[in-house]
C-alpha cells in the first residue's frame, strides 16, 4: 500500500513539472496525446503517457511522463513515440523516471 501511495505522489509531482515545460505557450494536441498514450500502453508501457504540442511559431513537443522499471523501457518508450510521430523535428523531452518496482506491479497485474 506504501509503494503504491508513492508511486501517485509521484505521478502527481511528474504532472505539475509539465507546466515548467508548457510555459513558453505551447497548444496541446489532446488527440495525438491521447492516442500516442495508447499506442504506448498497447506496447508495454502501461504508466508511460505523452502530452504532444505546438507553438504558435510551429515548434513541436513530445513530453513523455511516467514510469519505467529499467533503462530498456525509457529507451523503448522514446522509441516507440519517435516511430510513431514520424517527425524528427519535434523536440522530445523525457520525464519518464526509472523505478524497478514497476516490474512488481507488472506481474501482479497479470496475475
Amino acid at each position: 500500500m506504501r509503494r503504491m501511495q508513492a508511486l501517485v505522489s509521484a505521478i502527481i509531482a511528474v504532472i505539475g513539472t509539465c507546466s515548467i515545460v508548457l510555459a513558453q505557450n505551447y497548444v496541446i494536441d489532446q488527440g495525438t496525446s491521447d492516442a500516442l498514450t495508447r499506442y504506448l500502453h498497447m506496447n508495454e508501457l502501461r504508466m508511460v503517457t505523452a502530452q504532444f504540442s505546438t507553438s504558435p511559431g510551429g515548434s513541436k513537443q513530445l513530453i513523455l511522463t511516467g514510469f519505467v522499471a529499467t533503462q530498456f523501457g525509457r529507451n523503448d518508450a522514446e522509441r516507440i513515440a519517435t516511430a510513431y510521430l514520424n517527425d524528427p523535428s519535434v523536440n522530445m523531452v523525457d520525464q519518464i523516471l526509472l523505478d524497478p518496482h514497476v516490474e512488481d506491479m507488472r506481474g501482479a497485474a497479470q496475475g
